[in-house]
């Protein structure tokens, strides 16, 4: 069943990519026609109230909780190839994305009430959809990666894995790659600093700097070579979050070392490592994967992105593999 079930989903993720391409006209109109896509609704956490979407599935099912980029909210979707949420919801699968906050206020980037927003957000996903409490994925591009990595280390409950691309790591950093930017201004405003950065605060809010869950998830991290040349957030962002998990979870000897870093730096022009298998079901060529326990890194060949069908790919798997170890024989 686990093999017809993923040739039907590679069809259907195929047919997407072709016929409703991320940002199409016709998207809106596609949605409309599908009951229940992702449709608001208003949460409270505490005295806080704030917008999700959310789609039930038909039945038990997993659940992927789509963070939102830096300077979104609750609408648009994950999804450079195609919209996630629309390919999410066409499987059959939950889906939820809720609004974490505003970046540009302290009310965002890491704070605690974005991740009570996300806490609170899974809970109505629990207690009114149709999930399987074990198969609950985080998935995010940029910001939202950044709002992954700012979950994982603050050990969200109940998160099966997590996939992250090209994610901000260390706002101090970001703030010296972007300071003249909208991004810059953004950084100086959610840490409340002046004219100058407020370095510590940046810190506390950065997941780099975060103290590390006893144990993780299995976690995916993807990077575009290219990005930070051609894009906002550099290569390094992902490499030493990589680095700083493996270190603490006792992988010290898979941390990428200097000239490791250096090589992939200076050789962006060059060709995708030919010996390594594409990445996910695009495709995409890799320069670097290095494994550390649960944790993953993948340099491929791209820029500042993130792809649905990669996404799609890597989280049927994991579920494929849940539902065959499952004692009840479900996977069969």
């Amino acid at each position: 069943m686990n093999v017809l079930g993923a040739a039907i989903t590679s069809t259907l993720l195929t047919l997407l990519v072709v016929a409703w391409p991320s940002g199409s006209s016709q998207r809106s109109d596609v949605v409309q026609g599908i009951s229940g896509v992702a449709p608001v609704v208003a949460l409270n956490a505490g005295e806080d109230r704030y917008n999700v979407r959310f789609a039930a599935a038909p039945e038990v099912a997993p659940l992927v909780v789509d963070l939102h980029q830096w300077s979104a909210d609750h609408r648009g979707s994950f999804g450079n190839d195609f919209d996630l949420d629309l390919a999410v919801t066409v499987m059959g699968w939950n889906y939820l994305r809720p609004n974490l906050g505003s970046n540009r206020t302290e009310a965002g980037c890491c704070s605690a009430q974005a991740m009570e927003r996300l806490t609170v957000a899974i809970d109505h996903a629990l207690s009114s959809g149709m999930v399987d409490r074990e198969q609950i994925f985080i998935v995010g591009a940029s910001g939202g990666g950044y709002a992954g990595l700012c979950a994982l280390m603050n050990g969200q409950p109940h998160i099966a894995a997590y996939n992250l691309w090209v994610p901000i790591s260390d706002l101090e950093a970001w703030h010296s790659q972007q300071r003249n930017s909208s991004y810059g201004r953004d950084i100086r405003a959610c840490t409340a600093s002046g004219d100058s950065l407020d370095v510590a605060e940046a810190r506390r809010r950065s997941p780099l700097y975060m103290s590390a869950p006893a144990e993780l998830p299995p976690t995916r991290i993807y990077t575009g070579i290219m990005d930070g040349w051609n894009g906002s957030v550099p290569i390094t962002h992902s490499i030493r979050m990589f680095n700083r998990l493996a270190d603490v979870t006792g992988h010290a000897d898979m941390v990428l070392n200097d000239r490791e870093i250096l090589t992939l730096l200076e050789d962006r022009g060059t060709a995708p490592n030919p010996q390594l298998p594409p990445a996910g079901a695009d495709g995409l060529p890799v320069h670097l994967t290095r494994t550390a326990g649960n944790l993953e890194l993948i340099v491929f060949e791209g820029a500042h992105q993130g792809n649905s069908a990669t996404v799609l790919r890597d989280l049927m798997a994991l579920h494929a593999d849940y539902l065959d170890a499952r004692p009840d024989g479900a996977g069969d």
